[in-house]
């Protein structure tokens, strides 16, 4: 072995300066996540997987997190996998409200979708607008009432 070689990766990356770094995509991009993570309160987040109702089927990367009063949540799928979420288990609501507002967001473009309004129901299924290998997106569930700006914007 080399080197340049480590056992479990093979050839080490190239190293670039942090500006030949920032002109890639996934550089210009950050702009767009950080609109979303600042367009919601960030001191009441937690991280919260129990929303994902299914986390074992898919080989994805699927991560959850949402407002620690329950105004919001954030889903992000890093292949556009379908997602079935758990809005309220047996004992505990995790969202708030009786309505919820529900959008995609691309963190490629920093664009927001909306998809509908619903009734709160205990689980449901949403299917990403593209899937992929490159097609992550973040589902955005709102409590309605709370009448947060799209996601991304302030």
């Amino acid at each position: 072995m080399r080197d340049e070689e480590t056992p479990r990766t093979g050839p080490l990356p190239r190293t670039m300066s942090w500006k030949d770094a920032m002109q890639m995509p996934a550089g210009s991009q950050m702009q767009y996540l950080r609109a979303l993570i600042e367009s919601r309160p960030m001191l009441t987040r937690i991280p919260d997987q129990w929303l994902i109702a299914d986390p074992m089927g898919t080989a994805d990367r699927i991560q959850a997190c949402r407002s620690s009063d329950g105004s919001y949540a954030f889903i992000y799928t890093t292949t556009g996998a379908k997602l079935s979420v758990r809005l309220v288990d047996r004992i505990y609501e995790k969202l708030s409200g009786t309505t919820i507002k529900a959008y995609w967001y691309d963190p490629r473009t920093g664009t927001a979708t909306h998809i509908e309004d619903f009734p709160k129901p205990e689980g449901r299924q949403f299917t990403p607008p593209t899937s992929g290998r490159g097609n992550d997106w973040v589902l955005v569930l709102d409590d309605a009432a709370k009448n947060f700006p799209a996601p991304g914007t302030k």
